[in-house]
């Protein structure tokens, strides 16, 4: 037949004890992930774990600007001499820089002994052996007699000595001196024994770029002379060049005479020769 009509609910009944729990379900699938939350307070530090390895060097940077000069540190001590290198080679001579002053003259230095040759030393010129000037006769013009003399034609007459005569005659000696001898007398030798007459003489030099004549004696040119009256003893000695004269270097840009003159109506004046008396240092 037809089921009849729901009656109306009976009283709840008391609440079972529970069942025993049924196996677990299936995991369901995971759901969404909800939103994030809010961060949580930073915990403390954890302890340190143990170095990395040393990475590779990076790239070196670009130099920095120089910084400013800090200021000089003291001095150090002298360090000891190293010992001397090797001498380079020599370098080229400098170009010669320009002559200084002439520093002064400096003392004369003693005189040093003489060397070879040196002394004083006398020069006989033989009056007969000068050059006659203006006429006179060359030689003697009479002759002596004599004397040991013995000629081939058996004779003794012999040329001795140039002579007076009523006009006045003139004889020139040349004086050979080395150039630097010094000269230091000078002296004519002859004879008057008349009271007509004189015996006369003088030294001098010439330029040899010049026919003048320089005298160097302190008589200068004044030519000396036996004088007109009789010498006492017939020889006379006329000195041209005193020995008080301080000495006279020989310059060998000059040429060097004695002139001899002689007048006499008599002819009892005539020369002998010529005495030079020098010096070679």
């Amino acid at each position: 037949g037809p089921m009849g009509m729901t009656g109306d609910m009976g009283p709840m009944g008391m609440t079972g004890a529970a069942g025993p729990a049924g196996p677990a379900g299936a995991v369901g699938p995971a759901g969404p992930a909800g939103p994030t939350g809010a961060t949580g307070a930073v915990g403390p530090a954890g302890a340190g774990g143990p170095a990395g390895a040393v990475g590779p060097a990076g790239p070196t940077g670009a130099t920095g600007l120089t910084g400013a000069v800090g200021p000089a540190g003291p001095t150090g001590a002298t360090g000891a001499v190293g010992p001397a290198g090797p001498t380079g080679p020599t370098g080229l001579t400098g170009l010669t820089g320009p002559t200084g002053a002439t520093g002064a003259t400096g003392a004369t230095g003693a005189t040093g002994p003489r060397g070879p040759g040196a002394g004083t030393f006398t020069l006989t010129i033989p009056a007969i052996a000068c050059i006659a000037q203006s006429g006179a006769p060359s030689g003697d013009s009479s002759g002596c007699s004599g004397g040991g003399h013995l000629r081939t034609d058996g004779t003794n007459i012999f040329p001795c000595t140039p002579r007076a005569a009523s006009t006045l005659r003139t004889y020139v000696c040349p004086v050979s001196l080395p150039n630097g001898a010094e000269i230091n007398q000078v002296r004519l030798f002859g004879w008057d024994n008349s009271t007509t007459g004189y015996l006369e003489g003088a030294i001098w030099r010439g330029d040899q770029t010049s026919f003048g004549t320089s005298f160097f004696s302190s008589l200068g040119g004044t030519w000396q002379n036996s004088g007109v009256a009789a010498a006492t003893t017939a020889g006379v000695t006329l000195t041209l060049y005193p020995s008080t004269d301080p000495p006279h270097v020989v310059d060998g840009n000059f040429r060097y005479s004695v002139g001899i003159g002689m007048i006499s109506s008599d002819t009892q004046v005539w020369a002998n020769g010529v005495s030079v008396t020098y010096t070679i240092r």
